[in-house]
């Protein structure tokens, strides 16, 4: 079953200990890039994790950053399989594609 929307996915990252929520506020302007690619050169790829700024100073609305392509494991889940599975649901994808779907607005 696919997610109904980004907050059910971002649960499914905190259940797995892949979700790290920085409620200390950051600054847009170099904190938010530089966590991001601290994780990204610093850690190895089974010890990433998605993070979700709650507090970006000077703005009202959470940022999230490698919250998809932290690690193979990261990517599975968003695309609801297994690390060894990827290619496979690609396929699945490329070769049944959801038709388009006409709407008013």
């Amino acid at each position: 079953m696919a997610y109904r929307d980004i907050r059910d996915y971002l649960g499914t990252l905190e259940a797995k200990g892949k979700l790290k929520r920085i409620q200390k506020g950051v600054d847009h302007t170099w904190e938010l890039a530089c966590l991001a690619r601290w994780m990204f050169q610093a850690m190895p790829e089974g010890a990433r994790f998605g993070m979700l700024f709650e507090q970006v100073n000077g703005f009202n609305i959470p940022v999230m950053t490698g919250i998809l392509g932290t690690s193979r494991e990261t990517y599975a889940l968003a695309l609801e399989t297994e690390s060894d599975q990827i290619n496979d649901k690609w396929m699945q994808a490329l070769l049944h594609p959801v038709p388009p779907r006409l709407v008013k607005a």
